[in-house]
């Protein structure tokens, strides 16, 4: 995350293989108190930060691995 912050880069996709899975991530992220947006199937918009999908959400993506 402080490799992320310190970055020219606006969004960090944090990617999962399940929702369940992208779920517990977020969750766990909120109790460290980092600021993350959860997506799944409901959502409608997209925004930068970090972001928490599974893979299924991510096809089609542009993602640059570090």
């Amino acid at each position: 995350m402080a490799a992320f912050r310190e970055s020219d880069h606006s969004s960090l996709a944090l990617l999962a293989k399940t929702q369940k899975q992208a779920a517990r991530l977020h969750a766990a992220l909120a109790v460290k108190v980092i600021d993350a947006r959860l997506l799944d199937d409901g959502s409608t918009g997209f925004s930068n930060g970090i972001i928490v999908c599974f893979r299924h959400l991510a096809r089609g993506w542009s993602l640059t691995v570090w």
